[in-house]
């Protein structure tokens, strides 16, 4: 395990969830749905677990593929309990796939490729 991958996931998906809110919060479906500081801590530490299990994946599929899987996979519970489940969906898969492609510049993966 890549302690270094851990951490810049991590703090890639810290970045992300702190941008998820800056683009939320002032937008007509936040202010329409009543988004509450729970809803906004809850979207902030879902993308910072999307980055944590990106991180820890031991998954050997392409980057960008296990970026946009992974995202779908942990955004996919808080999205029922969103107002605009596509949309919240949909931005985790995209989040997802940007912190796969940055890390992958940033962090050089020492694992063996899979066969």
């Amino acid at each position: 395990m890549n302690s270094k991958r851990i951490v810049t996931t991590t703090f890639l998906g810290v970045l992300f969830g702190v941008a998820s809110w800056f683009l939320t919060k002032n937008s007509p479906v936040s202010a329409a749905s009543g988004f509450t500081s729970a809803v906004t801590l809850a979207v902030i530490l879902d993308r910072v677990i999307l980055g944590f299990v990106l991180g820890i994946s031991g998954w050997r599929v392409n980057y960008l593929v296990h970026g946009i899987f992974i995202g779908a996979l942990v955004s996919l519970p808080l999205a029922f309990f969103m107002p605009n489940f596509w949309v919240f969906w949909l931005t985790g898969m995209g989040c997802g796939f940007l912190i796969e492609l940055i890390s992958k510049f940033l962090v050089k993966d020492t694992r063996p490729a899979m066969a």
